[in-house]
């Protein structure tokens, strides 16, 4: 079921960023993974429009959209290929419509494939300013 965030799944939603970052980059500094917490619920959970997918009234992924860019798109390790995050992307296209954009880290080549396969198409690179890293972005139509 896809629902509405509300302040009380925060902890939920930080809980399934973190585990989703720790798989796609094991070897990001723990610093980092807590300084990004803070920011995740601090500086950006407020601003943006965040959809929960839940199984069995637990918080197994999430979207968060900001304007028409995608700011967030994680799922459980555990519930990754089985459709959730595509579901996530439908469910947003359905809302906003497109175009829809999408920053993601260069050497994430599952995330990338990922966008590719929901049909987004890269448009421009960029640098991530947290982490210092080569970006490119993707949107679909």
């Amino acid at each position: 079921m896809i629902r509405k965030f509300h302040h009380d799944d925060t902890l939920n939603i930080v809980r399934v960023w973190e585990l989703a970052m720790k798989d796609y980059y094991p070897d990001i500094p723990v610093e980092t993974l807590e300084s990004c917490k803070k920011d995740i619920v601090y500086r950006y959970l407020p601003h943006v429009e965040t959809w929960i997918y839940e199984l069995d009234s637990t918080s197994v992924g999430f979207i968060s959209i900001y304007e028409r860019a995608i700011r967030a798109l994680f799922v459980l390790p555990t519930h990754q290929r089985t459709g959730i995050g595509t579901q996530l992307i439908e469910h947003v296209k359905a809302i906003k419509g497109p175009p829809l954009t999408r920053e993601v880290l260069t050497r994430s080549m599952k995330t990338m494939a990922f966008y590719r396969n929901c049909g987004f198409t890269p448009t421009k690179e960029g640098i991530c300013p947290e982490l210092a890293e080569p970006t490119i972005t993707y949107v679909v139509k």
